[in-house]
């Protein structure tokens, strides 16, 4: 038992004997705590510290396996007694993801092992929801080889160069651990390459024209050393640490510039040469479907990276549902309306900087959201050399221990006007990503949640939220509601394309009819449309479906809420709830 069981339990012992000393003989039973009472507490603590001796054991040994995984969860370690850990970037193989899946379910056994029923409610949350994540993975063991880490927007090389940009200097040990990373790429990448092989000795290797705009990729990466991206950040964070000399800060930048030449960009020059050795053993340019097992693949992978317990085929009819759904109600304000056309052309917001664009929305959504903790923020800019092959924006989450410090970064060429500049930092700032994890944070969670992903949530709510920010636009009821009902069906038609291309096998040719039906004609958007999908399927997926999956708990959270309902209450719950596949969101509204 553990220790502070004991205490507990001896001390409720002396509490009994005392009450029965001071009571003599009297039976009051308004007097004493019932025997059941009492065991029932007892068994909630015990389960407690059961429950919590397994996720902070879990918490401990998922977050050194990796140090970005380390170093982007937690600021300080050695608070948490974790000791110093030699650096790595992890491993990638066929038998490390099968020695995962073995670790998870050793995982599971330990799980069931401890009384869920006895468990206090916050508690329950976080095991149901470990649990969901854990039999989810030990379902993909089937499937070797499907595992893709490389690919254009989200794949490792393209993601791993700002998360080096960004690895913060907080002693002199994060600059030396940061310095050996980089040495360790040439091995990792060497490891990713030889995993590209077996996948091609499988018949799984990706189409030709995905090694083509990774090799584009690396190549715009392998620009002038001295002005690379990877430079300058480094000598600016070097720079501004009061804490080394002169001399060490030379030191420090040379030995970088040594580092990037002799080790980083040699790692992604074999890389981008491995892959295109590799294009001739493609056998599938189309879904995932046209694999064997590859169907089955794509269910997991759906389930996986949008929480919904919805299958392929329900996704397609809700899809489509709400499509239709979205589309008539355009058709509606358009008609009780029709001047609204007029103005669409020469709409903005007098809104232009991302610093005057994110402090209106804070201000707008204290109506409708639960006031946030005051954290601080900075807006960066992709790096010129990153433009073509990152997402629009994105929001780098920081260290549990140091929520108050958080990063947006913009690609600037990516936005054609400012209103979807506007509504793209709501998804990724206010009340989107950065104002969802900094809320779900300061509720305190259980550690282990944090090493938890679960992209349709996190993805899904940010959509929802941008969605939502249409309402501060200030452009009148119906322009807002015109352009937010036109921004969800474009992502319904992604949505859809991917269900079709991975699902149900659409060749390009299926993918250009299913588009013209919509009025969209542009051969080249379609072809890159279908080959953005073919390279990574379902991720357009976590945000379409996500969102789906929100309005759904919201119309269930109004049914049983009744006259109680609001939407702040229901975005209160859901923060609160935090990062969850949406059978635990659901679970938990009444």
């Amino acid at each position: 038992m553990h220790y502070k069981s004991k205490k507990l339990l001896w001390t409720m012992i002396l509490l009994i004997m005392s009450l029965f000393l001071f009571t003599g003989c009297q039976k009051n039973k308004a007097d004493l705590v019932p025997d059941k009472q009492i065991q029932t507490d007892l068994d909630s603590e015990n389960a407690h510290s059961q429950f919590l001796a397994y996720t902070n054991q879990l918490f401990m040994k998922e977050v050194t396996s990796d140090s970005i995984t380390l170093h982007y969860t937690v600021a300080s370690p050695e608070a948490l007694s974790i000791p110093e850990q030699t650096p790595t970037l992890g491993h990638i193989s066929e038998q490390s993801r099968l020695d995962s899946i073995a670790q998870v379910s050793d995982y599971l056994k330990e799980l069931k092992n401890i009384s869920y029923d006895a468990l206090p409610k916050e508690d329950q949350i976080t095991y149901d929801i470990i649990k969901w994540q854990f039999e989810t993975i030990e379902s993909s063991k089937d499937f070797s080889y499907f595992q893709e880490s490389i690919s254009p927007v989200i794949g490792i090389q393209a993601q791993l160069p700002i998360l080096l940009a960004e690895y913060e200097f907080r002693c002199s040990k994060d600059i030396e651990d940061y310095l050996l990373l980089l040495r360790e790429l040439p091995q990792y990448y060497d490891e990713q390459l030889a995993y590209e092989k077996e996948k091609a000795a499988a018949g799984l290797f990706m189409a030709d024209f995905t090694v083509d705009t990774i090799e584009q990729q690396c190549n715009d990466f392998l620009c002038d050393v001295e002005s690379h991206y990877l430079t300058t950040t480094f000598n600016q964070k070097i720079d501004s640490l009061s804490w080394l000399s002169d001399e060490q800060k030379d030191q420090f930048r040379q030995i970088s510039l040594n580092t990037l030449t002799e080790y980083v960009y040699p790692a992604y020059k074999k890389l981008s040469e491995g892959l295109t050795a590799l294009k001739d053993t493609n056998t599938n340019k189309e879904g995932l479907c046209h694999f064997p097992n590859g169907k089955e693949y794509y269910a997991f992978l759906v389930k996986r990276s949008t929480g919904s317990e919805s299958t392929p085929e329900e996704l397609i009819k809700r899809t489509q549902k709400q499509i239709q759904k979205d589309l008539q109600a355009m058709s509606v304000v358009i008609d009780q309306k029709p001047e609204v056309l007029e103005n669409l052309q020469d709409l903005s917001v007098s809104f232009s900087k991302p610093e005057e664009i994110l402090t209106h929305l804070q201000e707008s959504m204290k109506d409708d959201f639960p006031t946030p903790p005051a954290v601080n923020y900075t807006v960066k800019y992709v790096d010129p050399s990153l433009e073509e092959h990152l997402s629009p924006a994105f929001y780098l989450t920081p260290p549990i221990d140091r929520i108050s410090q958080n990063v947006i970064y913009i690609n600037s060429p990516s936005f054609r006007d400012n209103i979807q500049l506007f509504t793209t930092l709501a998804h990724e700032g206010y009340p989107g990503h950065l104002y969802q994890n900094v809320f779900s944070q300061s509720t305190n969670p259980d550690k282990i949640r944090s090493l938890f992903s679960f992209p349709g949530y996190a993805e899904g709510y940010a959509t929802y939220a941008e969605m939502y920010s249409y309402n501060y636009l200030g452009l009148g009821q119906e322009v807002s509601s015109l352009l937010q009902l036109s921004s969800s069906v474009t992502l319904g038609l992604y949505a859809s394309l991917d269900l079709g291309i991975h699902n149900q096998g659409w060749s390009i040719e299926d993918a250009r009819n299913f588009l013209h039906k919509y009025g969209i004609q542009d051969e080249t958007a379609i072809t890159q449309m279908y080959q953005a999908i073919v390279a990574e399927p379902g991720n357009y997926l976590k945000y379409y479906v996500g969102y789906l999956e929100f309005l759904t708990l919201r119309e269930k959270a109004e049914k049983l809420w009744g006259n109680d309902y609001s939407d702040k209450k229901f975005h209160q719950y859901i923060l609160q709830m935090g990062d969850a596949p949406f059978t635990v969101l659901e679970k938990y509204l009444k």
